[in-house]
């Protein structure tokens, strides 16, 4: 393929400014990131990061100021549903005994910030508001252009645009179409301030059911946040389906307009159910977000053109390796180019 120079990154989300730090300051290239929202953005509430994660964010040199930003407990309490503690355990320990790294709890948006402010120390251009309407391939070079007439021509493209992928759906594989799991996700972030107990809650604490998972974690370094989320088996809206086209949607509902949530925590007992009917109580906004994957079978890349991350192959279970498994594709893609 010859000797590559500039590369563009479509979709400006942890997978493609994490590719674009590798290829700037392990391979010298030019990489410019274009992303469709306007602004940066993210699907809110917050995530988990796992060893395997962490290692490769400590590569890019961003892992300290992250570790500054999130909760680094990593212990697990299980509830049962009549109220009372099953067990305790350190979620990875085995893990950071072997690797050296722990877990990492952090909102979406402070992480965002930081891939944000690592990208222009490193003079990474980010443009925004650029929606992906064609990829064309000529001359040795491949060409994006976007919806606002401009174009940008380059030796090679990543689509690091998640699981509706634009470069997917226009180039590298349209007959793949996303499936959903039959789980969504509801949750919110709750202010220290305005948690409905003084007392510490330290970790991830959970109560797992047939139905789902309802869960309450610590996610700034302050403990001054936390997130709950419930993951749960149920139908989503029609109209959010044909919306999205069969991708992931981040709605924001009422808490009494949330069934779900209310259900679940009605059949807790005791001081923990409480505890999670006053955090949904108290959220301001709950949001809902079904979760799809990708079938089997699919395409990851055509000629100039590679698809990374959730583009590639958003899988479940889904719950705190999303991030972490773009990182891993970064590495072992783009480690060697």
């Amino acid at each position: 393929m010859g000797d590559l120079n500039k590369v563009l990154i479509i979709g400006g989300g942890p997978t493609g400014i994490a590719a674009a730090l590798l290829l700037k300051q392990n391979n010298h290239l030019t990489p410019v990131v274009y992303d469709a929202s306007t602004k940066p953005t993210t699907l809110g509430g917050a995530i988990g990061i796992p060893p395997n994660g962490l290692r490769l964010l400590k590569r890019l040199g961003i892992y300290e100021e992250l570790v500054s930003r999130g909760s680094s407990a990593e212990d697990i309490t299980v509830h049962s549903v009549q109220g009372s503690v099953m067990g305790r355990t350190n979620m990875v320990s085995w893990s950071k005994n072997k690797t050296g790294f722990g877990l990492l709890k952090i909102k979406r948006a402070d992480l965002m910030d930081v891939f944000c402010k690592a990208a222009r120390r490193s003079g990474i251009q980010i443009h925004y508001g650029k929606n992906l309407v064609g990829i064309k391939e000529s001359n040795q070079q491949i060409t994006a252009s976007f919806s606002d007439g401009t174009s940008d021509t380059a030796d090679f493209l990543l689509g690091c645009d998640g699981i509706p992928s634009s470069v997917r759906k226009l180039y590298v594989d349209p007959e793949i179409q996303p499936e959903y799991t039959g789980i969504s996700d509801f949750y919110s972030l709750v202010p220290a301030g305005e948690r409905p107990t003084a007392g510490p809650l330290k970790g991830l604490h959970a109560t797992f059911t047939m139905e789902g998972m309802f869960a309450i974690t610590t996610c700034t370094e302050s403990s001054d946040e936390h997130y709950w989320f419930l993951s749960y088996g149920v139908d989503p809206p029609v109209s959010v389906v044909k919306r999205t086209g069969g991708t992931n949607s981040n709605k924001s509902m009422s808490t009494s307009s949330n069934p779900y949530c209310m259900a679940f925590c009605k059949n807790v007992k005791g001081e923990w159910g409480s505890l999670l009917r006053g955090f949904v109580g108290e959220s301001k906004e709950v949001k809902f977000h079904p979760i799809f994957s990708l079938p089997l079978g699919g395409v990851w890349y055509k000629a100039r053109c590679l698809l990374l991350g959730d583009a590639a192959h958003a899988v479940s279970p889904h719950a705190s390796q999303g991030v972490s498994m773009a990182l891993e594709n970064d590495f072992s893609f783009l480690s060697s180019t």
